[in-house]
This record gives structure tokens, sequence and C-alpha cells, in this order.
């Protein structure tokens, strides 16, 4: 179509142009245009010259080759726009199974996390269910001896229950030195060699075997938290039974119990970690090269604490060879009656520098309860109780 409006166009300018010569040339010229008139209106026959076809020809070469252009110019941006929309829809679906795959990932990784923790709860479960059991069955079993004897005293079957019950106490004897030699993780950097997960696991540092709350992923793992304090769901202002034992929701607030305090700071060299975090949710950390604690006899004294590095500064060096002491028992009478006046339990000597077993105060500023708050003196003065306070030990990493 574009061609033939071309065409049209072009040949009307050519009979313009032979149309206007004509009528300036002098008659008796050749290759002259012949005009033949007929009835008004007038209408013209136009005769081109010699030279009229290569023009025409020369116009109509172009003309092809511009429509070729421009149907190459059009395919080309066709094709250009599809590509784009490719590129477009190619990064699109990379970015949708990139997302895909970090959400499978960590889907993945807290399954694992879940599936390891419910094996290992499980079988420590399992385990203490199973020796329950037989100590309930051979306690019974021992019951029903005592009493078969009683009745067969003097007669010719007293030798045979004898021998069962001779029997039953080396089989006792037997599963007991078993569970001697069964494997328990003696703290949590050694648990963390096998579970990797956060969460209450039992250890044996020496000889007992206790629960405790495993924290691996603080400052690379491995710490069995001392003392938690979040929410003040748990009452602080106890005795000295309980704290020597524990007490309190190891997954929640709780105290581990100074026993076992002792007993995980005196088999190796311990790290002992402070976290503290205050009502504008601005969070520091003390951490100790070298903590131990003492027999029940020195009354839990702190005889260690090793060097310090941290972003709250050394106010716990204050209780360094404290004894500890409680409402009613402890370290020989504080010059002020600090457990009483302070609401707590702790190292005291006159009476705190730091203070972790206070009242949970939700306004940091209730001057009127100050005395018995949570704090550390070189983070806020006496004035405030902080929000958060974690007290966390584990054998330290060369």
């Amino acid at each position: 179509m574009l061609f033939k409006l071309l065409t049209v166009f072009f040949a009307l300018c050519v009979a313009k142009s032979a149309l206007f010569e004509d009528l300036d040339e002098p008659e008796g010229v050749e290759e002259s245009v012949l005009l033949e008139q007929v009835d008004e209106p007038k209408s013209f026959s136009i005769i081109s010259t010699s030279q009229r076809p290569s023009e025409f020809q020369y116009l109509e070469n172009r003309v092809e080759r511009l429509e070729f252009h421009l149907e190459i110019r059009a395919a080309l941006s066709a094709i250009n726009d599809s590509l784009k929309y490719l590129e477009r829809t190619k990064h699109e679906i990379i970015n949708e199974v990139d997302t895909k795959l970090k959400s499978f990932d960590e889907n993945l990784r807290d399954f694992l996390r879940e599936i390891k923790q419910e094996i290992v709860n499980e079988t420590q479960q399992s385990l203490a269910d199973t020796e329950l059991k037989m100590k309930t069955q051979l306690e019974t079993t021992k019951m029903e001896i005592v009493a078969k004897t009683k009745k067969l005293e003097g007669s010719d079957e007293i030798e045979t229950i004898k021998k069962q019950l001779i029997s039953l106490n080396d089989k006792i004897a037997t599963y007991m030195e078993k569970q001697k030699d069964e494997y328990v993780p003696a703290d949590c950097t050694e648990v963390q060699e096998r579970v990797n997960v956060s969460g209450i696991y039992r250890i044996r540092p020496k000889s007992e075997t206790f629960s405790v709350w495993c924290d691996m992923t603080t400052r690379g793992g491995g710490w069995v938290y001392v003392i938690n304090r979040f929410d003040g769901s748990q009452n602080f202002f106890l005795n000295w039974t309980d704290y020597k034992q524990g007490f309190g929701n190891l997954s929640g607030e709780h105290w581990l119990g100074l026993e076992h305090l002792h007993q995980l700071t005196s088999n190796k060299p311990t790290e002992l970690l402070f976290e503290l975090v205050d009502w504008d949710s601005k969070k520091v950390h003390a951490l100790y090269s070298n903590f131990k604690v003492a027999s029940e006899s020195d009354y839990y004294k702190i005889t260690s604490i090793g060097n310090y590095t941290g972003t709250v500064g050394d106010s716990f060096n204050y209780h360094l060879n404290q004894g500890f002491s409680t409402v009613d028992h402890g370290n020989p009478p504080n010059k002020n009656d600090c457990p009483n006046f302070r609401s707590g339990a702790w190292w005291y000597d006159d009476c705190y520098h730091v203070h972790l077993t206070g009242s949970y105060i939700k306004n940091p500023t209730a001057s009127s309860n100050f005395k018995s708050a949570i704090k550390w003196q070189s983070f806020h003065d006496f004035n405030y109780s902080l929000k958060e306070a974690r007290m966390m030990i584990r054998q330290r990493k060369n």
C-alpha cells in the first residue's frame, strides 16, 4: 500500500514538472509531451520522455529498500522487546527460586534442631524412666522375698530364698556400676560436642547428675545458666536450702544452685559471663576469665574471678573473697543485714556493687524500692532496676 501511494505521488510530481517544461519550450523541440484537448473539464494524457522510465525504476527501488528497512527495524524491535521480557522473566524466576530455597533451608534447619532436641529429651527421659522402673521392680521383689522369708523362717526353703536374694543384690550392684560407667556430659561444652542446640540437658561434673539450661548461641555457646532474670515470675527472696539446691523453671527464671556451682567451678578453669539489659534495650556484658566458688564449709565464697573484659564496667570485683548469704544463713552477719535490707541473697559485703537476686521492678526509677532492685553499679545508679540479667559459666576455651 505504501509503495503504491509513493508511486502515485512521484508520478504526479513528474507530470507536473513535464507540463511546465512543455509550456516553456518553443515549437519544434523533439521528445515533447502531446496534450489532447477534450470537453470541459479538460483532462490530460501524459506520455513520458525516454528518460522517465529509469527515474521511476530508481524511485521504485528506493521505496522497496525503505520498506525492507522498515520491516527489518520493526522485526528487530519486536525481538528486542521479547528478549527484554524473557530477561525480566528469568530474573523473576531466579529470585523466586532463590527465595524458596532460602525459606526451605531455614525450615530444614529449624526442623533438624527440633528433631535433635526431641531425640535428646526422649533419650534422657527414657533412661530415667528405665532406671526408676528397674529400681521399683527390684525393691518390690526384695520386699516380697523378705515377706516370704518371715513366713518360711526355719523351713527348708529358706536357703533357696537367701540364694535368690543374694543373686538379686548382685544384679543390683552390677546395674549400679553400669549406671556409673554410662556417659553423661560433665558440662554444656561437652553437650555441645554432640548437640549444638540450646535447651535443658543433664550433666554430671562430679558424682551427682542434675539438669541445667545450656546456651549454645551466646559467644560460641557451651554456657550453663547460673541465674536468669527477665520477667519477675520467680521469687528470689528465699532461704539457704533453696539457694544451695537451686530453684525455679530452667526454661524461665531460675537459680542453678550453689552446690552445683561449686562442682562446676572446682573441676576445670571456668569463664564467667554476665549479660545485662536496661529498659531502653541497651545490652552490655562483663566477662571474667577464671571464676571459682568454694564449698559450703566456706559459705560458697568466691575465691577467684580472673581478668575482666566487657562493656559494662568491673563492678563484680567488689565481691571477690565474699561468702554467700541468705536471710536465714550464710557468711558471718553482714554489717547492714544485707539479705533482709536488700530482699535477696548474694555474696554481700557492705552490701553490694552487683545484685541480681533483688526484686523485679518494672518502673526502673522507683526510688522507694531501689534498695532491693536488680543492679550493676557501673551501668546505672542505685535508683535504677535492670530489665534483664543473666549470669552463666562454661569451661574456659584455650
